[in-house]
């Protein structure tokens, strides 16, 4: 039996974080997404949403087994949807 828990990361969490990410950036280039192509999110993003509690990781077995943050606050890049796509700005 699988044990399957949410909770919020720590810094101690960061090498496991990163390399779902990159696993995730080479998805998302193999199946030709732009999407976080650029780099982004890097390691400094996740100390700061891990600092704020809003980064949490899926836990299977003691073993991190994923990763989301959920802001507090509005995001301004998610604002604004039109014809189904966010209107991102830099």
């Amino acid at each position: 039996m699988s044990l399957i828990y949410l909770r919020h990361a720590t810094q101690r969490d960061l090498s496991s974080i990163m390399t779902i990410i990159h696993e995730a950036q080479a998805l998302l280039k193999k199946d030709g997404s732009p999407q976080w192509q650029d780099g982004y999110p890097t390691e400094e993003v996740f100390q700061i949403d891990i600092q704020r509690n809003e980064c949490f990781v899926l836990m299977v077995n003691d073993q991190v087994a994923g990763v989301a943050t959920l802001a507090h606050d509005p995001q301004a890049n998610y604002q604004n949807i039109s014809d189904g796509h966010w209107d991102v700005t830099d």
